[in-house]
């Protein structure tokens, strides 16, 4: 991020970061650090989703937002709500680590199969 953010032909964090996001990452020490974190976390959550970035999915429909005691808690809308919503995904719940050159993120997805019940089917496959 921090070679993309040097090259003023460049602005990835356009067309990745909500406005808000932005904001926060270039209010911070470390904004280039900041928005790889952001990176990895919305990439995660694609990943959660079971499909990645496809369709008509956009890096702006998952919004971070950083609670005051430093929970991270993802907001999602447009077409990434609605598969997650087809897919029976309540929640995502995301964790980051990041150094000096390195950013690394995990999300689980919280919910139930699509079109059943939540609790109306369990399986146990040893797992």
């Amino acid at each position: 991020m921090a070679g993309a953010a040097a090259r003023p032909d460049l602005d990835p964090a356009a067309e990745i970061l909500t406005p808000s996001e932005r904001a926060r990452c270039e209010a911070s020490r470390r904004p280039a650090r900041r928005m790889a974190v952001c990176f990895a976390v919305k990439e995660a959550c694609f990943k959660a989703l079971g499909t990645g970035l496809s369709g008509r999915m956009s890096w702006r429909d998952v919004d971070i937002v950083e609670e005051p005691h430093g929970t991270l808690v993802v907001h999602l809308s447009g077409e990434s709500a609605r598969v997650a919503a087809r897919r029976g995904i309540r929640r995502l719940h995301v964790a980051c680590a990041a150094t000096r050159t390195r950013a690394l993120a995990w999300a689980i997805a919280e919910g139930s199969p699509a079109g059943g019940a939540e609790g109306s089917e369990e399986r146990n496959d040893g797992v």
